[in-house]
Parts: structure tokens; sequence; C-alpha cells
């Protein structure tokens, strides 16, 4: 599936855009491969098991609108490619915060389950 996939992004971009198409491509892919087991774990820690699953309806559902609002809103998907570099920056600026928030944090207080403080 990974060597089609490629290949549609060759052939659809011209050659001095494929360089960032497949930047986008690869990066999206590996961003959502670090930040899926980040998410499980505040989840699973924070709610509840079921989180992990529930998580994937609202995902869904803005997956399809942001698939068909194209054809129902042109001049909005104008306006928002305009606003990609600030989006992308703020999502990486979330995950950073997330990141450095877990690194950082002390291991037998907040988070810790009853019973499993080193008191």
């Amino acid at each position: 599936m990974q060597p089609a996939a490629t290949a549609i992004v060759f052939g659809t971009f011209p050659p001095e855009m494929r360089g960032r198409a497949m930047s986008i491509y690869v990066g999206s892919g590996l961003l959502f491969l670090a930040a899926g087991p980040l998410l499980g774990g505040f989840l699973v820690e924070r709610f509840s098991w079921h989180m992990v699953f529930l998580i994937n309806v609202p995902i869904g559902i803005a997956g399809i609108l942001i698939s068909i609002a194209p054809f129902f809103f042109p001049v909005l998907m104008q306006m928002l490619g305009l606003l990609t570099g600030v989006i992308q920056a703020y999502i990486f600026a979330i995950l950073a915060m997330v990141y450095i928030a877990s690194a950082t944090r002390n291991r037998a207080g907040a988070g810790a389950a009853k019973g499993d403080r080193n008191d």
C-alpha cells in the first residue's frame, strides 16, 4: 500500500512541489504514529479504556466533514488554506507542551493511582 500511495503523490504533484508534498505525507504519518500512544495512554490513565475506542467517533465525523467541505464551501476552504501554517504551528505547540508535561511530572505524584504513592 505504501508504494502505491507514494506513486499517487508523485503522479499528482508537479516536480517542483513533490518534495513538499512528500514531506507533508510522510510527516503527518510519523506525527500521528508518535501521538497515538501518547493520546491513548492519556485517555486510559485519566478516563477509561473505553475512551480509546470512543475518541475515533468525533475524529471520523471531523474527517468526513473536512472531506466534503470543498464541495460545499470553496471560498471558506481558500481562506483556510491561508491559515495552514498557523494551524500547524499551533498543533506543534500543543504536542510540545503535552510532551514536556508528561516528561517532567512527578511519577509518584499527579496521575498515580491510589495506593501507588511511596509515602
